[in-house]
Formats: C-alpha cells, sequence, structure tokens
C-alpha cells in the first residue's frame, strides 16, 4: 500500500514530540556551554545546539518523511518563546520555516536526501542563532531588555551588545551554526543507519 503524501494525527504527534526533544536537548545544551565558557557560549552555543541537535532532527525528517516536517517544526519551536512573553520571535521564526519547507521541495525525494535535508536544518539552525541578535538590531536593546524573560548580568549584556552590533560577529555565530548543523547531519546520518535504519525503524 502507498504510503500517504499527508500529516497524519499520528505525523504530527511525532513531530510535537521529536520538536520537544529538540528543544529540551538544545536547551541543556546551551546551559552547559554557558556554565563551561561564559561569555564565549554567546557566540558558540548556536553551533553547538546545531550540531548536538541535528541527529534528532534528521530521525525525525526520514521517519516521517512528508512536506511540513521542517516548517511544523521551526513553527513550534517559535512558540516556545511566543509562550515566555517573546512573540516577536515570529518576525525571524516564520520566514525562516517558509525557507527551511522550500528547501524540502520536490517532498517526495528531498525528505529523503541527507543533502537537502542538512542543508534545511543548517540554514533553520542560522536563523535560530542569529534571532537574538537580529531582534536586538530591528527592534533596540532597551526595547528587548524589558521584554526579555530573564535579564541578563550587566557584564553579559554588555558582551551581548559588544557581540549583536558587530557585523563580524555576526557573521561568526550565523557561520558557527549553519556549520554545525551541517556537521551534525552528517554525524546523525551515520548513526541513522548503524541503529535506526537496521532496527527497521527507520525506511530510506
Amino acid at each position: 500500500m502507498k504510503q500517504s503524501s499527508k500529516l497524519t494525527i499520528r505525523d504530527l504527534v511525532t513531530i510535537g514530540i521529536f520538536t520537544v526533544l529538540i528543544i529540551m536537548f538544545g536547551l541543556i545544551v546551551s546551559m552547559v556551554s554557558r556554565i563551561a565558557t561564559g561569555g564565549l557560549s554567546i557566540l558558540i552555543s548556536g553551533g553547538l545546539s546545531a550540531f548536538f541537535s541535528a541527529p534528532i532532527y534528521l530521525l525525525l525528517s526520514f521517519r516521517v518523511g512528508k512536506r511540513g516536517v521542517a516548517f511544523l517544526n521551526a513553527l513550534l519551536r517559535s512558540l516556545m518563546y511566543v509562550i515566555m512573553g517573546v512573540p516577536h520571535v515570529l518576525l525571524i521564526f516564520i520566514p525562516a520555516a517558509i525557507l527551511a519547507e522550500l528547501i524540502m521541495m520536490p517532498p517526495a525525494t528531498a525528505y529523503k536526501s541527507l543533502g537537502k535535508t542538512s542543508l534545511s536544518w543548517a540554514v533553520f539552525s542560522t536563523f535560530n542563532a542569529l534571532h537574538g541578535p537580529l531582534l536586538f538590531v530591528m527592534l533596540g536593546a532597551k526595547y528587548m531588555m524589558e521584554k526579555a524573560p530573564h535579564s541578563p548580568s550587566t557584564e553579559r549584556l554588555a558582551l551581548m551588545l559588544n557581540y549583536y552590533y558587530n557585523p563580524w560577529m555576526i557573521a561568526l555565530i550565523g557561520g558557527l551554526a549553519f556549520v554545525g548543523g551541517l556537521v551534525g547531519c552528517l554525524m546523525g546520518w551515520k548513526l541513522l543507519h548503524k541503529h535506526f535504519v537496521r532496527a527497521g525503524l527507520v525506511k530510506l
């Protein structure tokens, strides 16, 4: 029997569960990097999160394998910030979600392609890593600090302002996230074949 190309309730539940796992894993990586590297985490946490969360996303993408996975994953991740009281992230995440899904065209083959899935994840991860700096530039530091659910320390805020208004630092943050996403997907591809394809949990 030919598999339906439309998302089912089961698919939506799977996307929801995996997206929560990605969010939790990303938060853990960010917290650990902040504790371990201090102010340097402002620059590298996006790349580290993209790298370590990539295998989970790759498993989600290949397991569901239908149009809408990239878009819904990105949209659900933005809702976390909306719930935290920062709805302005939608200005960044909605375009990112649309772009991530457009890369996965045509969905019948793209969702079985390591190259397109990796590129889609890397592009979204770049937007995710840059949403803070972009919002600071677009809306202003004072406004963002008033809306932030947790105010950073004076020292960390000074570093954020120094990095976020420096084009080279912005390029570094985005570049690390993009490369981290790509390399993480390559690692995830090996894990996928080693553990999930052989076990019959994912069909390629």
